[in-house]
C-alpha cells in the first residue's frame, strides 16, 4: 500500500467517527463568538456535548483528530491543487469539491481554532504561576476571539462552520463511496 493510500485511509477512518462531534463543536463554536443571543446551552454542547466529563474527553479526542485530519487533508489535496466547486454535476462532485476547496481555504483558521483548543488543555498541565496565567490567557483569547475585532470574529465564525461543512461533506463523500 502506498503512503498516500495509507494517509487517505487514515483520513477517512478518523473523519467518519469524529464528524458529528466536530459538526457540533464547530457550529456551537461559531455561536459562541457572540455568546449573548444564544444563552449558555451552546457552551455546554461545545465543551462536553452536554455529557459532563465523558463528553469533555470525546470532544478533546475529536479535536486532536481534527488537527490530524487538517494536516492529512492538505497532504491529500496537494497533488491536485485545485480549488473549484462544480455545481452542475450533482451532489457527489459538489460535496467532494466543496470539501476540498473549503478545507484548503479554511486550513489556517481551522488549524488555529483546533490547535488553540488543544493548547488550552495543554497549558493546564503546567505548574501554576504568572507565566502559565499569561499563556493561558493568550491561548484562550486566541481560541475564543475575546476582545478581537469584528472582522476577525467573522473569520472565526467561518472557520467554526468549516468544521460542520467538512464533517457533512466528508460523510457524504464516504457514503457515496459505499454505494
Amino acid at each position: 500500500m502506498k503512503f498516500r493510500q495509507v494517509i487517505l485511509t487514515m483520513h477517512r477512518w478518523l473523519g467518519l467517527p469524529s464528524a458529528i462531534v466536530l459538526i457540533v463543536a464547530g457550529v456551537t463554536g461559531a455561536m459562541l463568538v457572540w455568546p449573548g443571543p444564544f444563552g449558555r446551552w451552546p457552551g455546554k454542547l461545545h465543551d462536553t456535548l452536554a455529557l459532563g466529563r465523558p463528553g469533555y474527553w470525546v470532544v478533546l479526542v475529536a479535536t486532536a483528530a481534527s488537527v490530524a485530519l487538517q494536516i492529512s487533508g492538505l497532504y491529500l489535496w496537494w497533488r491536485a491543487r485545485k480549488i473549484r466547486v462544480r455545481t452542475r454535476l450533482g451532489w457527489g462532485p459538489f460535496a467532494t469539491d466543496l470539501h476540498h476547496a473549503f478545507g484548503v481555504l479554511a486550513f489556517i483558521i481551522m488549524l488555529l481554532i483546533a490547535g488553540s483548543a488543544l493548547g488550552r488543555v495543554a497549558v493546564r498541565q503546567l505548574d501554576p504561576g504568572q507565566q502559565r496565567q499569561a499563556l493561558r490567557h493568550t491561548i484562550s483569547r486566541m481560541h475564543t476571539t475575546k476582545d478581537y475585532p469584528f472582522a476577525v470574529k467573522l473569520i472565526y465564525v467561518a472557520g467554526g462552520l468549516g468544521f460542520a461543512i467538512q464533517g457533512v461533506t466528508g460523510v457524504a463523500m464516504w457514503w457515496r463511496l459505499r454505494r
